[in-house]
């Protein structure tokens, strides 16, 4: 949360901002284990993910996530990711107006 909140704000993206909103307090902490680190560790390498996006994904994977929701761009490597089904979070508000 403390990754993409602020910067919604601060950039003034209301729209993704309103997501983070209805989103998180629907999340769980998965907490880190040798376990998510060896996952993230394994997928940073193989897709040159960054250490956050590769902990975040191996935090999906863990604690058996449907669907790994992100406000990154299409072209990012985590799309290519073999833990999680990532999607951007445009296309969830895009089938569900009422969500928000």
């Amino acid at each position: 949360m403390m990754e993409v909140c602020p910067k919604a704000k601060l950039y003034g993206t209301t729209e993704e901002r309103a997501f983070y909103d209805w989103f998180f307090p629907r999340t769980h902490i998965i907490e880190s284990s040798p376990r998510l680190r060896r996952l993230a560790r394994q997928e940073a390498d193989r897709l040159g993910l960054g250490a956050m996006d590769a902990l975040h994904l191996a935090a999906a994977s863990v604690g058996g996530a449907d669907l790994f929701l992100t406000g990154e761009g299409q072209s990012k490597p985590m799309y290519a990711s073999n833990l999680a089904v990532v999607r951007h979070y445009s296309e969830i508000q895009s089938r569900s107006p009422t969500l928000l």
